[in-house]
């Protein structure tokens, strides 16, 4: 009995080693497996994405095309729309216009031929002035030359020469 009992204890202590031993070699497998795991979830990833990536660019390209026929029969569309809403309103403002000259007509045309009246007479007091300036310039140097031969003929009166021109240069920049 005392070699059952060593037994029991020698079988014991075994199956504690083996139990331990399988333990370590389960955690190290699983480990294992664990990182070649995700080494391959990784190169799933990967793989994934790049196919999603090339789906999704040709379906784009695929799309892209719909949505830019799309895009250009809705412009089309919008754009003789507002071509004709442009032309509605022109053709409105011209039917307002032909019924607002005939009841306002001889107001407009009066006011027409006053304005155009005030512009000539514009034109024409601008070309006055331009005329009496150089007149007026002519004039000034006439006078100064009539004052200069005066001046050499009568020595006696010089305070008097000096004079004349300063008054006769003042009234010709006054009327200017």
């Amino acid at each position: 009995s005392f070699s059952g009992i060593v037994d029991n204890y020698l079988a014991s202590k075994m199956k504690y080693a083996v139990d331990v031993v399988v333990q370590l070699q389960t955690n190290n497998l699983r480990k294992e497996a664990q990182v070649e795991n995700h080494e391959f979830l990784n190169q799933v990833d990967s793989a994934m994405k790049t196919i999603i990536k090339e789906q999704v660019q040709a379906q784009v390209s695929k799309i892209m095309s719909k949505i830019e026929k799309s895009v250009t029969e809705s412009l089309k569309a919008k754009v003789p729309d507002i071509q004709k809403n442009l032309y509605n309103l022109l053709v409105e403002s011209y039917i307002s216009d032909k019924d607002i000259i005939p009841s306002y007509g001889d107001v407009v045309t009066l006011k027409r031929d006053r304005d155009y009246h005030d512009k000539d007479e514009d034109t024409s007091a601008r070309s006055n002035q331009r005329s009496k300036r150089k007149r007026l310039g002519k004039e000034a140097e006439s006078l100064k030359e009539l004052t200069h031969k005066e001046s050499k003929s009568t020595s006696s009166s010089k305070g008097a020469t000096r004079s004349q021109p300063k008054s006769s240069g003042k009234s010709a920049h006054t009327e200017e």
